[in-house]
């Protein structure tokens, strides 16, 4: 069974390029060095470019956990300064027109209080999904339970243009909106373009690394788990 885990950090703008470079290396020499990862992107946020949003899909928790409990990844992630938010997922729904990349990303987090948790999912996972699906623009969407919270989710929306975002979020979401506010849902967003990513399925670019796991300057943000050192 796949586990999933996102990380959400923010870098001091000074130390971004290298960031970024370093988990580009990193997912350079997954395949030798962290053969359990299946997927991983990377969102940078819009207007905020040194906080970035990692989903990551793992062939199985253990395959995470060795690299989470490497000394590098504890002190540029785990151990920060800020920490990385990190949350284990559990995928609910995932739709995608696999011909067209997405330029912008939208992810929303939805926490609802116990009471509602039941209507929140239902709203989301049956009521919503035909309207969303065929909403102009729309590549992707996925649904994720965070953490062990049933009333937590987690909703990733790939959009061709940032443009078909802002017609979505104009014409489409004032009644999303009344419902999560009846429900009494807290909605946490983070809107993105896509700054790195690796799947396996892709060819190898023959490129080599050393893995954030070894005592090097090597960046792997797999990875909302919250953490503490």
């Amino acid at each position: 069974m796949p586990f999933f885990v996102a990380v959400d950090q923010e870098f001091s703008p000074r130390a971004l390029d290298r960031t970024l470079t370093t988990i580009q290396a990193d997912f350079a020499s997954s395949r030798a060095f962290h053969p359990g990862r299946r997927h991983t992107r990377v969102f940078q946020r819009l207007n905020q470019p040194n906080r970035l949003l990692t989903i990551g899909e793992w062939e199985h928790q253990a395959d995470y956990e060795r690299l989470r409990q490497s000394p590098r990844y504890r002190e540029l992630v785990v151990c920060a300064d800020p920490p990385a938010t990190i949350e284990t997922l559990t995928r609910l729904r995932y739709f995608a027109r696999m011909s067209t990349q997405p330029s912008v990303v939208a992810c929303i987090q939805m926490s609802a209080p116990a009471h509602a948790a039941e209507a929140l999912r239902a709203y989301i996972l049956r009521e919503t999904l035909g309207q969303i699906v065929q909403a102009p623009g729309l590549l992707a969407h996925e649904v994720y339970q965070v953490g062990a919270t049933p009333g937590t989710l987690l909703v990733v929306h790939g959009w061709r243009t940032l443009d078909d975002l802002e017609r979505f979020v104009a014409e489409d979401t004032g009644a999303y909106n009344l419902v999560f506010a009846e429900l009494g849902v807290e909605l946490t967003r983070f809107t993105g373009a896509i700054a790195a990513q690796f799947s396996r399925l892709d060819q190898p670019t023959g490129a080599s690394s050393t893995p954030l796991s070894r005592p090097v300057a090597s960046l792997s943000a797999d990875g909302l788990i919250r953490s503490t050192c």
